[in-house]
């Protein structure tokens, strides 16, 4: 198990010390395989460090208007750090104008209507961290199956669909 791992061991005696940290190992679907495709994504914001991680497929996200961003680009070429571009440009609302984080409640908004966003696009897990706050999001499609795809996909869509997309909210 990777808790058992030799890594895992060198970072219980030898890692930073915090309180919050995400790990990723990805399977690439989109983008290749190179450093700058390396998740979590890391940037600045508000003097913070904001941490993303996904799992997913989100096509079209480079098309979407709601979905752009300014200040944040992304280094490589996945959607996954699309999507994080994407919502740090929502967030910098929130922290560019102030000395004190927004509160968690803001912060959570932002985040859970963010997801809401994504729905269309597809299927995605992802986690959010921002130096306090550990956000986990699950969001499941909304995109119905094909009319002459199978009556399992259907029934599969139908199951993910009722669950719609759940967050969860862990402080440091």
């Amino acid at each position: 198990a990777a808790s058992d791992s030799d890594l895992a061991r060198w970072l219980g005696h030898s890692g930073p010390a915090t309180a919050l940290a995400i790990a990723h190992i990805r399977r690439a679907t989109l983008g290749t395989v190179c450093l700058a495709n390396t998740q979590p994504f890391v940037r600045e914001l508000a003097g913070r460090r904001h941490v993303f991680a996904h799992n997913g497929h989100l096509p079209g996200i480079a098309q979407v208007a709601g979905l752009a961003f300014e200040r944040y680009r992304p280094i490589g070429d996945t959607d996954s750090e699309h999507a994080f571009c994407a919502l740090l440009e929502r967030l910098h609302g929130l922290w560019g104008h102030t000395a004190m984080p927004p509160s968690v409640e803001q912060r959570f908004d932002v985040v859970t209507q963010y997801a809401a966003d994504l729905r269309p696009l597809g299927s995605a897990n992802f986690l959010f961290a921002d130096a306090e706050v550990l956000f986990a999001m699950a969001i499941a499609a909304s995109i119905r199956p094909a009319a002459r795809s199978s009556r399992r996909a259907r029934s599969a869509w139908r199951s993910r669909a009722a669950r719609w997309s759940s967050a969860r909210l862990l402080r440091a």
